[in-house]
């Protein structure tokens, strides 16, 4: 556990009960770690030009910009996957099916096939069994970590798997080398800077970073051999690590400066959509979603603009929260999306003919059955309040008012069945004992289930025709003297 003591002027940090000292250290650390991050957007010679023709080239800007941004993410992206412990977080991430979500936009480019996850799991199952019983130095174990990472490194990652991972990456890194060897005294300025690093994740995160750790089977009584193979040794750890958060950073930091270069692409397509239901501040906090999704997806080698690009993106992010905050009862996109395109398919049909759609015309139309048909149209209406005033007069009269009351039973519905309980209890009690018994057992007066006239009579130890002629007998009894009355009922 990581402990921290902030005054003015010195900083100590007490980790498993012993104290650090690294006032010293942060200012190094800041030279030798925090500058090297910082992205240095450069054009070459052939390319120079002044600050004002450069930003009078906003296009020119962003594609360096994204340069810069793929350039860090594919260096990240090797650095991850010659860490094994990539590879677990993925296949545990996935293994819980967290990737699925049905109203997460996602293209065809940042699917992940269940074919990939499975090569994923062999070549990774394929790892550990070498290292466990060949040990790390064998051949055997390079050649099969050698696949693991070229799987990695081909895997289609999002934006937010690569900062997750790098999280959690650091932070098993962290507890890793201070848990395992113990070796606190002898920290170096890589020490240091994670140490700096999970400053910011030890009050904020731990708990959640500390469960997801021991969900990957590194909690607290960590197997050290397991430990070995996800993560490299310490001497090679503290480059790694080093590496990996300096690129990070540099990926951030340009990911940054392409959205802020872009906001007033945001601003100006917010205000088109101003005056709905929406604050202004609304649909700037959606546009940026989808300007950040832009700067995820864009690829600068297929040869289009960035802003038509974002605009795209960001438009998709207002527009789908607006029908997402439009109607009472949410619907998922994808309704959405069937529900827009059969109001299309109607409105041309009606401007080319002249005349509705019919139901089986539309289904021809949208190629979809009719059935889908009504359930869209009808989970397409508008939700009415009940308390909408009903008519111009100022009678305080709602709709609910008017609607049906079905989850108790009327007053009168139950005096009715009462009335009806007792007219049929008189009636049976007019006849004599045989007929009411027939009756009774015929049509199921005092039972749930009706009894056969064959059934009846062997209770009765009569035949079936006997058992017809007292039925008989005993209904033109009931319907001379309480027919009317029962009648009534109906």
């Amino acid at each position: 556990m990581l402990h921290t003591n902030i005054s003015a002027t010195h900083k100590t940090y007490q980790l498993n009960d012993t104290p650090i000292d690294v006032s010293g250290v942060f200012t190094a650390v800041k030279t030798a770690l925090v500058q090297p991050l910082m992205v240095n957007i450069s054009v070459p010679k052939s390319q120079k030009a002044d600050e004002a023709t450069l930003f009078d080239s906003p296009e020119h800007f962003n594609i360096i910009l994204a340069k810069d941004i793929a350039k860090h993410r594919n260096e990240l992206t090797t650095r991850l996957s010659e860490i094994p412990l990539t590879a677990l977080w993925l296949l545990n991430k996935y293994g819980q099916k967290c990737y699925i979500e049905n109203d997460t936009l996602l293209d065809n480019d940042t699917l992940n096939t269940d074919e990939q996850i499975t090569a994923l799991a062999d070549r990774y199952h394929a790892a550990q069994t070498s290292a466990q019983q060949l040990g790390f130095d064998s051949p055997q174990f390079l050649q099969s970590k050698q696949q693991l990472s070229e799987a990695l490194q081909s895997f289609p990652y999002t934006a937010e798997q690569l900062k997750a991972i790098s999280t959690i990456v650091s932070y098993a890194y962290y507890l890793n080398t201070h848990q395992v060897t113990g070796n606190v005294q002898a920290k170096t300025g890589v020490q240091a800077a994670i140490l700096k690093r999970m400053q910011k994740l030890v009050n904020l995160k731990q708990g959640k970073l500390a469960n997801e750790l021991k969900q990957l089977g590194l909690g607290n009584a960590v197997n050290p051999l397991l430990a070995d193979f996800l993560l490299p040794p310490d001497t090679a750890l503290n480059t790694a690590l080093l590496h990996l958060i300096g690129t990070e950073e540099c990926w951030l930091n340009a990911r940054q400066k392409l959205a802020q270069a872009n906001n007033r692409l945001v601003l100006y397509l917010a205000n088109q959509y101003k005056g709905g239901f929406l604050d202004f501040n609304d649909l700037v906090q959606e546009g940026q979603s989808g300007l950040l999704k832009a700067v995820d997806r864009f690829d600068h080698l297929r040869g289009f603009k960035f802003s038509t690009y974002a605009v795209y993106w960001i438009r998709q992010g207002i527009s789908r929260s607006l029908t997402r905050n439009e109607r009472v009862v949410r619907l998922p996109f994808g309704q959405m999306a069937n529900i827009g395109k059969l109001y299309r398919a109607k409105d041309l049909f009606y401007l080319k003919t002249g005349r509705e759609i019919s139901l089986a015309e539309l289904a021809e139309q949208t190629e979809l059955s009719e059935a889908e048909i009504n359930v869209l149209l009808r989970i397409s209406q508008t939700a009415t309040s009940l308390d909408t005033p009903v008519g111009d007069d100022d009678n305080g009269m709602t709709l609910s008012d008017f609607m049906e009351q079905q989850v108790f039973d009327q007053p009168l519905n139950k005096i009715a069945e009462q009335e009806l309980t007792r007219a049929i209890s008189t009636a049976i009690n007019s006849l004599s004992e045989k007929e009411a018994k027939v009756i009774c057992c015929r049509f199921g007066l005092n039972s749930t289930d009706e009894m056969t006239l064959e059934d009846i009579g062997h209770e009765l130890n009569l035949t079936r025709e006997r058992v017809r002629q007292i039925q008989v007998s005993a209904i033109n009894k009931l319907k001379q003297h309480f027919g009317k009355e029962l009648l009534s009922f109906l």
